[in-house]
């Protein structure tokens, strides 16, 4: 168990999102890129308005 707690199924699928920013920003297209397909563990979250939230956010990238 991580010594924050509980992680929820959007937290992977954020982090990724928000390191797929920070990559694309400091011109690292190709960590970018990797971080993008990674944060489609955004698929497997299940309440319906956090996948909304998660894929309104990542369609931004």
């Amino acid at each position: 168990m991580p010594c924050w707690g509980e992680v929820e199924d959007w937290d992977l699928a954020f982090a990724h999102e928000a390191l797929a920013r920070a990559y694309s920003v400091a011109g690292q297209a190709a960590e970018a890129a990797r971080h993008r397909r990674l944060a489609r563990a955004g698929d497997r979250i299940a309440d319906p308005d956090d996948r909304q939230h998660f894929d309104e956010d990542y369609a931004t990238l």
